[in-house]
């Protein structure tokens, strides 16, 4: 009997022993779980701030497409209107001639000026009451 004991306590110790080993082993993984769960809401939080940064540069293209347009329309208008003042400087020589030309300019100047306005009007933002563009929130 007492042999007999001696065996039944050292398999209650051993399975104590797997007891406390498959207790450990659980906790480990769950602090991995709960690290893996923790790294992957950081990982969606940084996709939901890039998908907000990419909402955001898509908003203001069209803001973008209205200053370079502006800014195109303000240089060719000058540019044209120089080139008029020169021609008519050039043929006519006459200083009605010139200020014709000069005028011409500065309408084509004040047309790029218009464009360049609508630019700025664009970055002010949407219109109240209109759907901005890019995709539904």
């Amino acid at each position: 009997m007492a042999a007999s004991g001696r065996t039944a306590f050292g398999y209650q110790r051993t399975a104590f022993a797997h007891q406390r080993t498959a207790f450990r082993n659980q906790r480990r993984a769950f602090c991995s779980q709960r690290l893996a769960f923790k790294t992957q809401r950081t990982a969606f939080s940084y996709q939901r701030t890039a998908f907000s940064y990419q909402r955001t540069a898509f908003n203001y293209q069209p803001i973008a497409l209205g200053e370079a347009l502006g800014l195109g329309l303000l240089s060719q208008g000058a540019s044209i209107g120089n080139d008029i003042f020169g021609l008519g400087d050039r043929i006519f020589g006459g200083l009605g001639n010139q200020n014709s030309g000069g005028l011409f300019g500065n309408l084509l100047g004040l047309t790029g000026d218009l464009g360049e306005l609508t630019g700025d009007f664009g970055a002010l933002g949407p219109i109240p009451g209109d759907r901005p563009l890019g995709p539904k929130k």
